[in-house]
């Protein structure tokens, strides 16, 4: 079976129903303000528009030349001007690699791109949710490390937002020199099995935690 359909049949809040799409997080970060946001998985843009007046600036990471297309329109629609949109997918390596898509006709928004070769998607909140995900379709997407991107930022990071399908802890390997000026992280978690394991990595770099809902935690340093 697909992986939309199951995921529909699980988490109706990603197909595209706003008012429902992860509330306690849009809640929570829509209050945040700073210099610096680095929205990593942006896809269309979501957090990085709603957090665009809070921000003096947003980077806007993302791989999928579609989602791109489709953020950039929404920024020039809403005449913002302080996001920057980065072509990439930030994993443990500056390279390329392939982005396996969700070709689901019609998704964009919540759609389940990953650069992992196999999403094993087992969401906290899901706990009956069992899904291993193989796609046909993939494109070849430049690669960088947290790291190598925040070079060109050297002061302190206000908010990181990682929701990338599954690669989380690559996203995490790849920002070992960086963590420590970042003042608020915020990962989606896409496998339970890795709940401790995510919890320590956080921990032993000294970030208080604070789980928002089931599947996101804040890390506050």
């Amino acid at each position: 079976m697909r992986i939309s359909v199951l995921l529909k049949r699980f988490s109706p809040k990603i197909f595209g129903q706003q008012p429902a799409y992860e509330p306690e997080i849009r809640k929570r970060i829509s209050k945040m303000k700073g210099e610096i946001f680095v929205d990593i998985g942006a896809n269309i843009g979501v957090y990085s528009i709603l957090l665009a007046s809070r921000f003096k600036k947003v980077l806007a990471v993302e791989p999928n030349p579609t989602a791109i297309s489709e953020l950039e329109k929404r920024l020039a629609a809403k005449n913002i001007t302080n996001v920057i949109v980065v072509q990439c997918a930030i994993s443990d390596m500056d390279g390329e690699t392939m982005l396996h898509l969700d070709d689901t006709p019609g998704r964009c928004s919540g759609s389940a791109d990953t650069i992992e070769s196999v999403f094993e998607y087992r969401p906290p909140s899901s706990p009956n949710l069992n899904v291993c995900f193989k796609s046909e379709a993939s494109i070849l997407v430049k690669t960088c490390k947290l790291d190598t991107l925040l070079k060109a930022y050297p002061t302190n990071i206000d908010l990181v937002k990682i929701d990338v399908e599954g690669a989380e802890f690559r996203v995490l390997t790849g920002a070992k020199k960086c963590l420590d000026r970042i003042e608020k992280l915020i990962v989606e978690l896409h496998n339970r099995d890795r709940k401790e394991e995510l919890e320590l990595l956080l921990s032993s770099k000294q970030f208080k935690l604070e789980w928002l809902d089931q599947d996101h935690v804040l890390a506050s340093a």
